[in-house]
């Protein structure tokens, strides 16, 4: 893996309904390490349905609002500054503004 910055705006943004997907870093450039998807969500977005990661984990880390999140049976809220690892979760933006997460 070589060495690389990101600058803010770098990356394919595509949008699938109320969620986006800003590709920051590909696994391709990580040797299939990781990868780093940034998801800007319209207000009261539902991001995904509830699903569990079969290859990969999953952490986010909320930059500004509130998002909400199922994991397994359990419901978390994480405010800006929070972040959550999971291999199973529903993801929802509970604020009235798009935010990035």
């Amino acid at each position: 893996m070589s060495h690389f910055a990101v600058e803010p705006d770098a990356g394919r943004l595509d949008w699938v309904g109320g969620l986006g997907l800003h590709h920051k870093v590909s696994g391709d450039q990580t040797d299939g390490l990781f990868s780093i998807v940034e998801h800007p969500m319209n207000p009261r977005a539902l991001a995904a349905p509830l699903h569990r990661h079969s290859r990969e984990d999953e952490c986010s880390y909320v930059l500004e609002g509130r998002v909400g999140a199922q994991l397994g049976d359990d419901i978390l809220i994480a405010e800006a500054g929070s972040s959550h690892q999971s291999q199973m979760c529903k993801t929802a933006n509970l604020d009235d503004q798009r935010q990035q997460s």
